[in-house]
């Protein structure tokens, strides 16, 4: 099992260092209901990592010109996305699924992946607008694992990259999840700096069956915790 599952302790934020975020919703609830809200997430995500001291939420609100003066028009696989000309953070791999994500990022600069997950609550502020809540919409603070070793790195390049598949996410939510994964199965350009995964292997096509033997060997050990679990044997 990854330690996102380990109590939450600060860690130092270092340029150039990886790390791995995840976090949940609030009592395990849905923090996407419709596919809007997931683009909306994903969009409030990449507006968090650049430099700038714009609220997600008002970036959200306002796309007007002059506020993404500092951002370059993407299409993302059929959606259109703005990414941070200069980014304090940048991901690696991802999955937003509807309950809970998972980023694999690197900090552009001292404590730059924090910044991010201090902006992202504007997510929070759109959600709860949109749908007439308050309160909390995630669990407490986001976990964070420094990434120490290039094994780690490519190991969660999967794990986050591909988390919906770890989890069986069916098809009547699929259209609720946004993940990296199209970036590296297409190789086209993304949002992704899919050269620090992709610089360990032969190409393209010798990641892709690691990332399956990875899922695979995953898969098999959470059924092993479950089996156990429903024996009575994980204590």
């Amino acid at each position: 099992m990854l330690p996102c599952g380990m109590p939450r302790k600060r860690v130092p934020i270092l340029a150039g260092e990886r790390y791995h975020v995840c976090n949940r919703g609030v009592e395990r609830r849905n923090v996407t209901l419709e596919g809007s809200d997931s683009n909306h997430f994903l969009q409030a995500f990449l507006f968090a990592c650049a430099n700038t001291n714009i609220d997600s939420f008002q970036m959200l609100r306002n796309s007007k010109e002059k506020l993404l003066r500092d951002f370059e028009p993407i299409s993302y696989f059929g959606r259109k996305l703005y990414i941070p000309k200069d980014p304090i953070t940048i991901p690696i791999a991802f999955t937003l699924n509807p309950n809970h994500h998972h980023l694999l990022l690197e900090s552009v600069i001292d404590g730059g992946v924090s910044q991010t997950l201090q902006r992202l609550g504007g997510y929070t502020s759109y959600f709860n607008t949109k749908y007439d809540r308050t309160g909390a919409l995630f669990q407490g603070r986001s976990k964070i694992i420094h990434v120490d070793s290039d094994d780690y790195l490519l190991h969660l390049s999967v794990y986050a990259g591909r988390n919906d598949r770890v989890h069986g996410i069916g098809a009547d939510e699929q259209h609720l999840v946004r993940t990296s994964w199209p970036e590296y199965e297409s190789g086209e350009r993304g949002i992704c700096k899919k050269e620090a995964i992709l610089e360990h292997f032969k190409g393209p096509e010798e990641y892709r069956a690691y990332a399956e033997a990875v899922l695979l060997d995953i898969r098999k050990h959470k059924q092993m915790e479950r089996d156990a679990r429903s024996l009575g044997l994980d204590d």
